[in-house]
């Protein structure tokens, strides 16, 4: 019983450094800014 408590606590914390990683580099390409920006204007010449 107390294997799969260990096993769950490591899991816990395998998934807690995983998403303390991702919001990283989510955080990371924010600073960079918009990597695809869409704000040109359409005018009606071609």
């Amino acid at each position: 019983m107390s294997e799969q408590q260990a096993q769950g606590a490591d899991a816990a914390i395998d998934l807690n450094n995983e998403l303390k990683t991702r919001r990283e580099k989510l955080a990371a390409l924010r600073e960079q800014g918009v990597a695809f920006p869409n704000d040109f204007r359409r005018d009606p010449y071609l």
